[in-house]
């Protein structure tokens, strides 16, 4: 089994807030408080000199409504100048002061926009509580302004969750988008609103999977090289875990490098490597369950 020795991409949750209410989306059931900033800069510091690639400061949330995001880039880039920081954003918050703020700091390298529509329709029966054409002029000034500020090296992309609500709009969307941003990506639903929601019926399988239920475990690896890190300081196994069903460690509780090279951590690499996929959050998966 080899895997790296400390992880090169980390995803850290600092809260769990957003201002749309997607059907695909569980977040308006969490109720992690949020992160201290403390536990913050303890996770980077734990970091230091290790070779980190990505910080990812979001995961089931709306990472602009973090009124500290800016503070903890600046700390990222203190500490793991080498390391460029990852969005997703729904782009409703992308203001011109808001996409100012990202692109003139050096060490943000990528952002995704949220959209899963190219229809006023079908944008805002999949995104409730937003506005479609707040949201695609947002995401025009951005890409104007990454111009005018010359950031070619921040990558954007597309993204475009599909459902049985809004397949109509699949061709549409990358029409819309192909030679506008640097991506485009149109996947299936991961059915992760399984909290309460019926993620069946939500779910569209990715053509990506190519008739292989696991496919994403395989191809991704994701425990070989990445760590998702809740706002409690809980670690998960991959980014489906939203709700924690699978804990490996606590890095508040120890280091960052203490939990990737635990016995428990060593165990589920174990397992998904051999296929076999008992933890309770794998059992849970939508992709294959």
């Amino acid at each position: 089994m080899s895997y790296e020795v400390f992880p090169r991409f980390l995803q850290i949750e600092t809260h769990t807030r957003c201002n749309a209410t997607c059907a695909i989306c569980p977040n308006d059931q969490l109720t992690r408080p949020d992160m201290t900033t403390e536990a913050f800069y303890k996770i980077i510091n734990d970091c230091k000199g290790k070779g980190v690639q990505e910080i990812h400061p979001f995961f089931t949330n709306e990472p602009l409504m973090e009124r500290r995001l800016w503070g903890f880039m600046d700390y990222i880039q203190g500490q793991l100048p080498e390391a460029g920081i990852h969005l997703y954003s729904n782009m409703s918050l992308m203001t011109l002061k808001n996409a100012e703020n990202l692109l003139r700091r050096d060490n943000f390298k990528f952002i995704a926009f949220s959209l899963d529509g190219a229809s006023k329709e079908i944008f805002e029966k999949m995104r409730p509580g937003l506005n479609w054409e707040k949201v695609r002029a947002n995401c025009e000034q951005f890409l104007a302004l990454r111009t005018e500020m010359e950031r070619f090296d921040v990558h954007t992309k597309a993204v475009m969750t599909l459902t049985p609500d809004n397949e109509c709009d699949e061709a549409a969307f990358k029409a819309m988008w192909t030679g506008i941003v640097d991506e485009v990506m149109v996947m299936g639903s991961d059915g992760r609103a399984r909290l309460g929601n019926d993620w069946q019926k939500t779910q569209v399988k990715s053509k990506a999977y190519k008739n292989d239920p696991r496919w994403p475990c395989r191809a991704h690896r994701c425990h070989t090289h990445s760590m998702y890190i809740l706002s409690n300081g809980d670690t998960v196994p991959c980014c489906k875990d939203f709700d924690g069903q699978t804990r490996i460690g606590n890095v508040l509780e120890t280091s960052v490098e203490e939990v990737w090279n635990s016995e428990r951590m060593n165990e589920i690499r174990a397992k998904l490597d051999a296929g076999i996929y008992d933890e309770k959050a794998c059992k849970l998966c939508p992709l294959w369950g």
